[in-house]
């Protein structure tokens, strides 16, 4: 008996709605073609955020690696053949650092996919929460 009531009450918006078969077809199609663009946001943005990772790794390597250049041209200390390394080195770390200052990019890309599939939504100014003061006593 409570099965029989229960399967009635759930039952019960499709008697009011009084939707037809094509109607929930259609909602039907429409959620599935949400759920597919939903993945296909997902799966981009998750690349975006893998080539963040590449990138930056990249960038710290050939930071590290003028780093190096640079210290081994001190430590040569040959006045001719230190100061080619140690340009060459400083140049190297310059490069690196604009490589992983660049790859925060693809964070931004990766936010945009997010939002554009409709996965993440924007804080208003007027839902963020207000400031605590913790210096005031109470």
């Amino acid at each position: 008996m409570k099965t029989l009531i229960l399967s009635l009450l759930l039952s019960l918006p499709l008697f009011v709605a009084a939707q037809s078969y094509d109607s929930l077809l259609q909602k039907h199609i429409a959620l599935n073609e949400k759920v597919k663009n939903t993945r296909y946001y997902m799966y981009d943005a998750g690349w975006e955020l893998d080539k963040y990772a590449r990138v930056r790794a990249t960038g710290t390597i050939l930071q590290v690696a003028g780093a190096g250049a640079m210290g081994l041209g001190l430590a040569l200390g040959n006045q001719d053949v230190s100061t080619p390394v140690i340009v060459v080195g400083g140049a190297v770390s310059f490069i690196g650092g604009i490589v992983a200052l660049t790859s925060h990019k693809h964070i931004r890309f990766a936010g945009a996919y997010l939002k554009e599939g409709g996965l993440v939504y924007p804080i208003k100014k007027k839902d963020k929460p207000k400031s605590v003061d913790l210096n005031r006593s109470n």
